[in-house]
């Protein structure tokens, strides 16, 4: 079995190609791969789905990946 296999991954980038590649290199090691272009639809993805990995292009706009990260963080912290 790939090293990948069930692990379910949130590709968020703006550039189609850039996704493209990545879905398929992760593909071929086993991941489940779900992808957008976009940090809003990145934050609606994570509030009705379950991702065990989250790779983030640092330089989209409007929302950077920081700032995914960062909204991320701040809704998920621990009281």
């Amino acid at each position: 079995m790939p090293v990948g296999a069930r692990k379910r991954v949130l590709v968020v980038d703006d550039e189609p190609s850039i996704l493209h590649i990545i879905k398929i290199a992760l593909g071929i090691a086993g991941y489940d791969i779900v992808t957008t272009t976009n940090g809003e639809a990145a934050l609606q993805l994570v509030q009705t789905q379950t991702f065990d990995i989250m790779l983030l292009d640092i330089l989209m706009l409007p929302l950077t990946g920081f700032d995914v990260l960062k909204k991320l963080r701040s809704s998920h912290k621990s009281p």
